[in-house]
C-alpha cells in the first residue's frame, strides 16, 4: 500500500485539537530520549574534545557597536588632535558607511582610571564594572571583516556575512547537548526593538531545526501560545501530545527525516515549558538584595531583569543565552548614546558577574560582552541628516570582554595604535573569537563540523585560526600558588604546575635544576623538582613554552610550607588577637610568608583558585591568619628556614563543608548526614530565608534581653543572615572544591586545623568526620604529612554536652598516625567564642611540631591526655601520659573531677596526684565506676603537667548524653 504524502500543513489542518496553541520552537532538554537522537537532543560522540572549562554561555551582545574610545580603549592623543585630520597613512585608503577619510578627529568624550589590583583601565561611564574588573579580561583588539550592521552582526554570531549558517548557540547545542531538562537548551532574548541581522543570528541553518535559538520575552510569559488552551484540560492535552508524537514517530520510521524528531522533541518540550517557563520567569523568590544588585524592577522588561533571568538559566541548565541590547549606534551624540545605554547595562552586566561568583557558578559559566564592530577615531557630522558629534562605523578595531568559564580575569588583551585606529598587538579576529568560546566549552573548532551540500562546515570557517592562544582560556599561566613571594618545601620532590596550550612542552628552572614536562589535552602540566635545600636567598623560578611564552615566579625562598584550614577561629587574623600593637611592630619577619587562599566555594572540585603570597612585615603582619603566624613565627625562630603559611579557612563552616561528597557519601556512618545536608541545601527557600531570619532575630533579641533582666550573662552570637551564609559557605563539600581542591599538589610540610564550633550540635559523628577529613587530604596529597588540629577551648557556661563530647572526640583521633593535638580548654574566652589569645594556640601546636617532626628537645608536646583507669575500692586511678611533673596550676587540690557509680549519678569528686597518675574518689560514691574531668563547655579545673601545659577533659565512662532540655 503507498504512503500517503502527508504534507506538514495538511497534517495540522487534519488534527484539529488546537495544537497550534503549542510553541513549535523550543530545544529538546532530555538527552536520554532515545527516539529523539534524530534531532540530536545528547551530546555527540567524542564530546567534549578536552576537558572543558564553561558548561554555559551567556553572550551579552550590545548590538549597534559601543564605541570602544569612549569605554575601554583610552587615547589621550586623540584630545590633543581633535578637529584636524588622521595623517593619511593611517586612513591608508579605508572607506567608511557615513564619512570621509579625513574626517576630523574627535576626542574622546569620558575620563578614564585604573580599577583593582590588576589596574585595568576603564572609562568613568562603566564604575559597576570597575569593581569587578579583576574578574574579566578586557580585549581592545578584535577585528572584522564587516562595516554594516546586519553584515556584521551575522558574521559575529555565526561565522560567516549572509544568513542560512548555523549561529554559535545552535553549534554549540549540537555538540553539547543540553543539561536543561524542562528548559531549551539554547535561548534567546532581547531588549529593544529589534536587531539589524534579525533571527539569522541564532538561526540553526543547514542543522536540524531544533538547535534554533528559542526567543523567551523578557516579561510576562516566556513564550506566547505555551498555555493550555481553553476547554482543553491536562489530561486531554497530554493525550492529544501523545497522540501526535505517536503519528509523529511512524512518520519518522518511515522516512527518517530528523525534522520529524524535531517536531517530536518540540511537542514535548512546549508541553513542559507550561510548567518550567512561568517558574522561571517568576522573581518573586530572588531577595530584595538580588533586585537591588540588578537595579531589577520584576516588574519592567529591561536588560537588568534579562541578565537577572540568564543567571537562573544557568543554573537550570541552560548551555547558551544570547541576550541583544540595541541602541548603540552612535553615529550623533557618541556621549549621549554610551551614557544613556551604560545607565542601562552597566550595573546589570557587573552584578551578573557578582551574582555568578558569588553562587559558585562563574567558573563554569562564561561570560561574554561586545557589538559587532568598533567606532571611528574621527567624528561624525551631517547637517542633512542631522548629526553631529559622531562616530561612524570601524571594523579595523573594537573592544570586547569577557569573564569565567576558563578565562583569566585581571587583563587586558592586544593594544591599539595611539589614534586607537589600527590594531599593533595580539589581533583577534571574529573566528578566533569564537574557537576562543568553543575551546572554554571544551571544543575544539577544527573538529566540530556538519556535512552539508558535500562539504564539512564548522563555525570558523575554513581560514587559519588561533583561537585558544596563550592570550585566552587555555592561557599560558600557573597555578595561584606557584607566585611571586612564595616558599617552596625543602628537603621533599616540590611540585609546580600550570596551564598552557594542549601538547605545549613546557620547562621549568630553579636552583640549578631544569624539568620539562607536556600539557595534556586538556591544558594541565605538572612536574616536579627534585628535593631542594632550604634557602633564604630570594631567587627566580622561570617557566618557558613554546612561542615565546615564559613566565617567572620573584623572590622564592625555600624552607618549611604549612597549610591551615577551619573556620573563624583559624580565619581570624593577627589585627584581632591581643597585643595587635605590640605585635605589629615586632613583624619583621620577611623570611616568614603567608599565602591567603581567596577562592569561593564551588559545587564541583575546582581546579583553580586565587591567592596572593605575603612577607611578614609590620604591615601585613595584621591580614595573616593568628595561629598560622604565631605557630610559624615558632617554627621560624627554632629550626632557623623561611616558613610558608597557606591559609584556606572560612567563618562559621562545619567540617561537612570540608571534606569531599565522595568521601562523606561512601560511609555509612556519614551518609546519611551528608543526604540530609545536601537535601537541606537544595531545598533551600531564597524567599522564606528574610523571615526566618527575622524570626531568629527576635529570638536572640528576646533572649538577651531576659538575660540582662535577670542580671545573667549571655554569650550566644547573633544569629546569622541564612541567605548571606549560604552564598558565603555553599553546600556540604563547597568549600573542599573550592578551597582545598585547587591547592593540589603544593608541596608541604604539615597540615593545621582549627574547627568544630560549627559541629557541636551533632558531637557524637564528628571523630568519624575529623578521621576522614584527615585521611581524605593526605590522600588527596599522596603523602602522609604531620596533621595537627586545636581542641576546644573553654566557652560560655551552660549544661550541655556538646563541647566536651566533641573535645573527645578530637582526641580519639590522635589514634591516627602523625596526629597532635593542642590543649587550649584554660585559654578561650567565655564570652567570646572567638578568643583573642592566638599567641599561646600557635605556641602549643609548635611544641608538637618543633618535636615530632623537627626533633628539637621540648618540655612536653601537649597537655595530659587519659591512658587508662582502674577502680581500687571506693576510688578510681586514672593513669595520664604528656603528664610528667603533673600538678595543678595554683597549687590548689584537683578541681573539675566528678564520680559516679552504677547508678550514674556524678558527684563532685576530689583528686589527688600520685606522679603522672590521678586518683579521684567521693564520700558519696562508696562504689564507683566512673570519672569525668573538666566534663563542661567552661570547666572550673586545674591540672597541669611541669609545661604548665593543661589537661585535657575527659571521661571514663561511654554513657549517652542526656536528653536536651527544653
Amino acid at each position: 500500500m503507498p504512503r500517503p504524502n502527508i504534507t506538514r500543513r495538511h497534517f495540522f489542518q487534519d488534527c484539529g485539537v488546537g495544537v497550534g496553541k503549542i510553541a513549535l520552537a523550543s530545544l529538546i532538554a532530555d538527552g536520554a530520549m532515545g527516539r529523539l537522537a534524530a534531532a540530536g537532543s545528547g551530546m555527540r560522540s567524542g564530546l567534549p574534545h578536552h576537558a572543558p572549562k564553561a558548561k554555559a554561555v551567556i553572550h551579552l551582545f550590545m548590538a549597534g557597536a559601543p564605541s570602544q574610545l569612549e569605554l575601554f580603549d583610552n587615547k589621550p592623543e586623540l584630545s590633543k588632535l581633535e578637529g584636524k585630520p588622521l595623517p593619511p597613512s593611517i586612513i591608508n585608503g579605508q572607506r567608511y558607511a557615513f564619512i570621509r577619510p579625513d574626517a576630523a578627529v574627535l576626542g574622546p568624550r569620558y575620563k578614564f582610571a585604573r580599577h583593582g589590583q590588576s589596574g585595568t583601565e576603564l572609562s568613568e561611564m562603566l564604575p559597576h564594572l570597575s569593581t569587578v574588573v579583576d574578574d574579566i579580561a578586557v580585549v581592545k583588539s578584535c577585528r572584522t571583516t564587516q562595516f554594516n550592521h546586519a553584515p556584521a552582526q551575522i558574521f559575529m554570531n555565526t561565522g560567516f556575512s549572509q544568513p542560512g549558517r548555523p549561529s554559535m548557540g545552535s553549534w554549540i547545542t549540537y555538540g553539547l547537548g543540553s543539561e536543561a531538562k524542562d528548559l531549551p537548551a539554547f535561548v534567546v532574548m532581547s531588549t529593544g526593538s529589534g536587531i539589524s541581522g534579525g533571527a539569522a543570528c541564532w538561526s540553526s541553518g543547514f542543522l536540524p531545526s531544533s538547535y534554533t535559538g528559542t526567543r523567551f520575552r523578557n516579561a510576562g510569559d516566556a513564550i506566547l501560545n505555551t498555555s493550555t488552551p481553553a476547554g482543553i484540560d491536562p489530561g486531554t492535552q497530554k493525550d492529544t501530545i501523545d497522540l501526535i508524537n505517536a503519528m509523529n514517530d511512524r512518520r519518522l520510521r518511515l522516512d527518517g527525516d530528523s525534522e520529524i524528531a524535531t517536531r517530536i522533541a518540540n511537542y514535548e518540550m512546549a508541553y513542559r515549558l507550561q510548567t518550567s517557563a512561568p517558574d522561571l520567569m517568576d522573581l518573586s523568590s530572588e531577595s530584595k538584595e538580588t533586585l537591588e544588585l540588578y537595579g531589577c524592577d520584576p516588574k519592567v522588561p529591561s536588560f537588568a531583569r534579562a541578565c537577572l533571568l540568564a543567571r537562573r538559566m544557568v543554573e537550570r541548565g541552560v548551555r547558551f543565552i544570547n541576550i541583544y541590547n540595541e541602541g548603540w549606534d552612535a553615529h550623533s551624540d557618541v556621549a549621549g548614546n554610551v551614557k544613556n545605554n551604560c545607565a542601562k547595562t552597566d550595573k546589570a552586566s557587573a552584578a551578573l558577574i557578582k551574582d555568578l561568583k558569588r553562587r559558585g557558578l562563574l567558573d563554569s559559566t562564561l561570560v561574554v560582552w561586545g557589538g559587532e564592530f568598533g567606532r571611528t577615531p574621527m567624528v561624525e557630522a551631517s547637517v542633512s541628516l542631522g548629526r553631529s558629534q559622531g562616530r561612524d562605523h570601524h571594523p579595523q578595531a573594537f573592544s570586547m570582554w569577557m569573564a569565567g568559564g576558563g578565562i583569566k580575569g585581571g587583563q587586558t588583551i592586544g593594544q591599539t595604535d595611539d589614534m586607537g585606529f589600527n590594531i599593533v598587538k595580539d589581533e583577534v579576529r571574529v573566528p578566533d573569537l569564537q574557537a576562543t568560546i568553543l575551546h572554554c566549552l571544551g571544543i575544539d573548532h577544527e573538529r566540530l563540523t556538519f556535512r552539508n551540500a558535500g562539504l564539512d562546515f564548522r563555525l570558523t570557517g575554513v581560514e587559519p585560526c588561533r583561537g585558544c592562544s596563550s592570550l585566552f582560556a587555555a592561557g599560558f599561566r600557573l597555578a595561584a600558588p606557584i607566585s611571586d613571594h612564595m616558599v617552596l618545601q625543602r628537603e621533599k620532590p616540590v611540585a609546580v604546575w600550570g596551564w598552557a596550550d594542549a601538547d605545549e612542552s613546557v620547562t621549568v628552572s630553579f636552583g640549578g635544576q631544569t624539568k620539562s614536562a607536556t600539557a595534556g589535552a586538556d591544558g594541565k602540566w605538572m612536574l616536579k623538582l627534585d628535593a631542594l635545600s632550604a634557602s633564604a636567598e630570594p631567587r627566580t623560578l622561570t617557566v618557558t613554552g613554546k612561542d615565546g611564552h615564559k613566565l617567572e615566579v620573584q623572590d622564592v625562598l625555600v624552607g618549611e610550607v604549612w597549610l591551615g584550614s577551619g573556620q573563624s577561629n583559624m580565619a581570624m587574623t593577627v589585627a584581632g588577637c591581643n597585643r595587635f600593637e605590640a605585635e605589629k611592630a615586632a613583624a619583621k619577619f620577611p623570611l616568614i610568608r603567608h599565602y591567603q587562599e581567596s577562592s569561593t566555594h564551588s559545587a564541583a572540585p575546582a581546579a583553580e583558585g586565587k591567592g596572593t603570597w605575603k612577607a611578614c612585615t609590620p604591615e601585613n603582619v595584621g591580614g595573616f591568619s593568628a595561629v598560622l603566624y604565631f605557630f610559624g613565627r615558632e617554627i621560624h625562630r627554632e629550626v632557623g628556614v623561611p616558613v610558608g603559611l597557606v591559609n584556606t579557612s572560612v567563618g562559621g563552616t562545619p567540617i561537612e563543608s570540608w571534606v569531599s561528597a565522595e568521601t562523606q557519601s561512601s560511609d555509612p556512618e556519614t551518609k546519611a548526614n551528608f543526604d540530609n545536608q545536601m537535601k537541606n541545601y537544595l531545598a533551600f527557600d531564597e524567599k522564606k530565608a528574610p523571615e526566618l531570619f527575622q524570626k531568629q532575630m527576635a529570638t536572640w533579641k528576646a533572649a538577651v534581653a531576659k538575660a540582662k533582666a535577670e542580671g545573667k550573662a549571655f554569650v550566644t552570637p547573633a544569629p546569622k543572615d541564612p541567605l548571606a551564609m549560604r552564598r558565603f559557605k555553599g553546600g556540604p563539600a563547597g568549600l573542599f572544591n573550592g578551597k582545598v581542591v585547587n591547592l593540589v599538589p603544593y608541596t608541604l610540610r604539615g597540615m593545621l586545623w582549627y574547627q568544630g564550633e560549627g559541629n557541636a550540635g551533632n558531637p557524637g559523628l564528628y571523630e568519624k568526620q575529623l578521621s576522614q577529613l584527615v585521611t581524605s587530604w593526605r590522600t588527596l596529597w599522596s603523602d602522609e604529612v604531620p596533621f595537627a588540629w586545636v581542641q576546644l577551648p573553654n566557652y560560655r557556661d551552660s549544661d550541655s554536652e556538646s563541647w566536651p563530647r566533641i573535645r573527645e572526640s578530637m582526641m580519639k583521633v590522635l589514634a591516627l598516625p602523625k596526629t597532635g593535638m593542642a590543649i587550649t580548654i584554660d585559654i578561650g574566652d567565655p564570652k567570646d567564642i572567638h578568643p583573642k589569645n592566638k599567641q599561646d594556640v600557635g605556641k602549643r601546636l609548635s611544641f608538637w611540631a618543633l618535636s615530632t617532626v623537627y626533633g628539637k628537645n621540648v618540655a612536653a608536646i601537649s597537655g595530659p591526655l587519659p591512658a587508662g583507669s582502674k577502680v581500687e575500692g571506693a576510688s578510681i586511678r586514672v593513669s595520664l601520659k604528656h603528664a610528667e611533673g603533673l600538678k595543678t596550676r595554683d597549687g590548689a587540690a584537683p578541681r573539675g573531677l566528678l564520680i559516679a557509680g552504677a547508678d550514674k549519678a556524678w558527684k563532685k569528686a576530689s583528686g589527688r596526684i600520685d606522679g603522672t597518675e590521678l586518683i579521684v574518689s567521693s564520700p558519696e560514691v562508696a562504689a564507683p565506676v566512673a570519672v569525668r574531668y573538666a566534663w563542661a563547655e567552661n570547666p572550673d579545673c586545674n591540672l597541669v603537667n611541669g609545661a604548665d601545659l593543661p589537661a585535657t577533659s575527659f571521661r571514663t565512662d561511654d554513657w549517652p548524653a542526656p536528653a536536651a532540655k527544653k
